[in-house]
């Protein structure tokens, strides 16, 4: 009787030891399963995903360039208009306020003030020795009318006078401004101004 009890007893305790053994095997074979059905990205979806992040970056970049070129050009144009701007002011002034004409040509003009004194407006070319370029400017007797900074002026060219023996006299005014000829050949950096006026000497 004894034995018996005893036996039942291993077979008892063996179905519970591989009760557990299953059971343990069971939530394993589940967890690996559950691993292997984990979310994650194809081959596909990275490519996807890569390829938009290039085209933005092609789009950004280019927009940058852009807005780049476009403050070039409009720094280029200000400082075009500033220089023809101002020199026209100047001759202007002279002209109006002068005594009388002292010699017309088609590329100088002399002007004799009150205190009897000579302005002449001309043309002076500004040339690098080593690149033989040339930045013309406008000046009268020692002042110069326009900046012909490599870098940052401008070159000035076909600066012509017609004077008219009106009374008062008229003198008629023309040139053109440009980029500095020392900047680089691009399109954002060339631009050029045409300035002309017409004054006329005031009578007293």
């Amino acid at each position: 009787m004894s034995i018996r009890v005893l036996h039942l007893n291993m077979l008892l305790c063996s179905n519970r030891h591989s009760g557990k053994r299953s059971a343990s095997r069971i939530r394993f074979w589940t967890s690996q399963n559950d691993s292997r059905k984990a979310p994650g990205y194809t081959l596909i979806e990275i490519l996807i995903v890569f390829s938009i992040i290039g085209l933005v970056s092609v789009f950004g970049l280019n927009f940058l360039t852009t807005i780049l070129r476009g403050n070039s050009k409009t720094a280029v144009t200000t400082e075009i208009k500033q220089n023809g701007n101002y020199a026209l002011d100047i001759i202007s002034y002279f002209i109006r306020n002068a005594l009388s004409i002292d010699n017309c040509s088609a590329s100088s003009l002399s002007l004799r003030q009150w205190d009897n004194s000579i302005v002449t407006f001309l043309l002076l070319p500004q040339v690098d020795a080593v690149s033989s370029r040339l930045n013309a400017r406008i000046a009268s007797n020692s002042s110069v009318l326009t900046n012909a900074d490599a870098t940052n002026g401008v070159s000035v060219s076909g600066l012509s006078f017609t004077c008219t023996n009106t009374s008062p006299p008229v003198v008629s005014i023309g040139f053109q401004v440009s980029q500095s000829a020392f900047l680089p050949d691009r399109p954002e950096l060339k631009g050029m101004v045409n300035f002309q006026t017409s004054v006329s000497l005031r009578t007293y």
